[in-house]
């Protein structure tokens, strides 16, 4: 090797010794981690082929079911998911009626529960049926809720319509927008 090239490869090495003395390894930037998963995203629970009976002091109220659930305890809330099923109950505890729908968000405090997706009720009581694409169940004054588009079915008519309140037998309703009426001979 030539005296030029070795001259040159030692000033090199020798500058690199200096800077890399000079720095501070004490300093060095912390890295920086950032969360890709929102804690309040993630369940608390999970379960499959989930059922659940909803009872007071003295009866049954009404059984539910979904093909699936997901608990938020830090939201108080529970998705219902794969076809919610819910058989209400009679004031003996026997079925009276029911509900399907493709999914259902519960408000664990207030115990409301709100139902989308090809919304499906029957009342045996009034032989009564009504769909829609959402409903709300209003726990603490026991009703049905929607702004959506209805139709109901009863013995005697069928009536279309924009939102309705209703009790849970479809005996107390209340269409806010009727679009249409047919009587049943």
């Amino acid at each position: 090797m030539s005296s030029t090239l070795l001259n040159s490869i030692s000033i090199y090495l020798a500058s690199l010794f200096v800077l890399s003395s000079c720095f501070d390894y004490s300093r060095q930037p912390e890295a920086i981690i950032k969360d890709t998963l929102d804690p309040v995203m993630i369940p608390t629970h999970e379960i499959w082929e989930f059922s659940m009976a909803f009872s007071d002091s003295t009866r049954v109220r009404a059984l539910l079911k979904a093909g699936k659930a997901r608990v938020f305890e830090s939201r108080n809330e529970t998705l219902l998911d794969s076809n919610v099923f819910v058989q209400f109950m009679n004031a003996r505890s026997k079925p009276a009626g029911y509900l399907t729908a493709k999914s259902a968000t519960i408000n664990e405090k207030t115990r409301d529960m709100f139902a989308k997706g090809n919304v499906f009720v029957r009342s045996d009581s009034t032989n009564t049926i009504l769909t829609t694409s959402s409903l709300m169940w209003k726990e603490e004054e026991r009703q049905f809720y929607t702004k959506d588009r209805i139709h109901i079915q009863t013995p005697t008519e069928i009536i279309d319509g924009y939102g309705m309140e209703s009790d849970i037998w479809l005996k107390n309703y209340r269409i806010f927008k009727v679009s249409g009426t047919k009587v049943i001979e």
